[in-house]
């Protein structure tokens, strides 16, 4: 789950088109040199994952990413949303938007949804499986990448760039609600506590169905009239 948000997050197309995004934005600003800053920020982002991931904890900073990643990509469409309402031209006074508003979104990833996603993956395989499907799951990650990163251009060009970009940002509110509600803390928890907790859930999930049986609670009454 957390690797297909990683994908539908829509990192992989922007980080290969960030020069082309740039130009299109209109600003002004030296594309190169835009994607330049972005690819620092995101090297110190991926730095200071590894130093604070055992402090706040990996479903925090899965939801933090999530949360700023939505913020950033909303106002980078709403730039372009406002860009062609004014005629192709960029707004007054907001060249600053879309170089502030990508560097947040990659610097959001790098952080948490990137990083983290891969740690918690991890920690979440059971050892007998844990092979076999990290690279399965990998495989399929890449295979996504691959057709988001086609798709891409095919969206802007039939719906636009604010669409598009709207479009993403409502897939990392998807992913924020589904890691509120779905994935546990595992900082401080050994493999063991970990899948104690998973084998929980499926025993109360089991026992919630068996009580929701017809069948089962026909066999009840039937034994306690007797």
């Amino acid at each position: 789950m957390i690797y297909m948000f990683q994908v539908i997050s829509g990192l992989d197309p922007i980080l290969i088109y960030t020069v082309d995004i740039f130009h299109s934005t209109g600003t002004g600003l030296n594309e190169y040199m835009s994607t330049i800053i972005i690819g620092g920020m995101q090297i110190m982002a991926g730095i200071v994952a590894v130093l604070i991931v055992e402090k706040t904890g990996r479903r925090f900073l899965l939801m933090l990413s999530e949360g700023a990643m939505v913020l950033a990509l909303s106002s980078f469409g709403l730039y372009f949303y406002l860009k062609s309402q004014n005629g192709g031209t960029q707004p007054a006074g907001m060249d600053w938007l879309p170089l502030l508003s990508l560097t947040t979104y990659v610097v959001s990833y790098s952080v948490g949804l990137g990083p983290v996603g891969y740690l918690i993956m991890g920690e979440l395989l059971p050892l007998r499986i844990k092979g076999f499907a990290g690279s399965a799951l990998t495989s399929i990650k890449w295979l996504m990448s691959f057709v988001v990163t086609m798709l891409f251009q095919l969206i802007i060009e039939s719906w636009g760039d604010a669409v598009c970009y709207w479009l993403f940002a409502s897939f990392c509110l998807t992913g924020f609600v589904a890691i509120l509600f779905l994935v546990p803390e595992t900082k401080g928890k050994s493999l063991v506590e970990i899948q104690q907790i998973f084998n929980l859930q499926e025993e109360s999930c089991i026992l919630q169905a068996k009580e929701s049986s017809p069948l089962e609670n026909k066999s009840r009454n039937s034994y306690q009239s007797i």
